[in-house]
């Protein structure tokens, strides 16, 4: 079994690690590049600090901008592991999606009075929706973009495809289908947000992974192997 392997490096390169280490072959060929925007990081003083990806986190390590927060959570080891270098002194949590974010925040018995969420450009807006509606102010720092690529993929030498996000399966998508990929094509998305996008694609046979980490796209692949045996 051969997977195409297209999230952003360097995380698509740790995938195809873990992926190698189980016998799975992989093609690294990410369809999006990430780009600074160039935007600085806004100083200041916040109840909360999101970092939804290892990309923001990066970047704040960057900026070094004249922030501190009361709590900070990292979307991701990966985001948390940066965070770690950046706050060595400080406590963060590792949350698996905005999603998790929002199900802490409602236990609590009052909403983070100034949020910094650190992001790329576009993409959900859910958390910040919930954090304005709820009265608290929110400043949105918008670290990179994501810039499509173009890898060449031939589809007969691939068996499965991993995205790793909404945005990551539509790029994925226009290349497969670009070279007349097949439809039936397994594809492993991490949510059923992604799941849907992907079936909006035109891809048929789509698995949801428990998340994007490595562990969970493995387990994914060997159980839909099982289910095809």
């Amino acid at each position: 079994m051969r997977v195409w392997v297209t999230r952003t490096e360097p995380g698509a390169s740790r995938m195809a690690a873990a992926l190698e280490r189980e016998g799975i072959a992989c093609l690294v060929a990410p369809v999006l590049k990430i780009v600074p925007t160039g935007h600085p990081l806004p100083g200041g003083s916040y109840d909360l600090a999101v970092f939804v990806s290892e990309h923001a986190a990066a970047r704040a390590a960057t900026e070094r901008g004249d922030w501190t927060a009361d709590a900070i959570v990292g979307i991701g080891e990966p985001a948390v592991a940066a965070l770690t270098e950046l706050c060595p002194r400080s406590r963060i949590a590792v949350a698996t999606s905005a999603d998790c974010v929002l199900r802490v925040l409602d236990r609590r018995s009052a909403p983070p009075r100034r949020t910094l969420v650190a992001k790329g450009e576009g993409g959900r807006g859910t958390l910040q929706s919930h954090l304005r509606q709820a009265g608290g102010l929110v400043v949105e720092w918008d670290a990179y973009r994501r810039v499509a690529a173009a890898p060449r993929v031939l589809p007969e030498a691939v068996d499965a495809i991993v995205c790793s996000s909404g945005e990551g399966v539509r790029a994925a998508a226009r290349v497969w289908f670009a070279h007349q990929g097949s439809a039936d094509g397994r594809v492993f998305v991490p949510s059923r947000r992604s799941e849907a996008i992907a079936r909006e694609a035109g891809f048929r046979a789509v698995y949801v992974t428990d998340g994007a980490a490595p562990k969970a796209v493995v387990a994914a692949i060997h159980a839909s192997k099982e289910r095809n045996v």
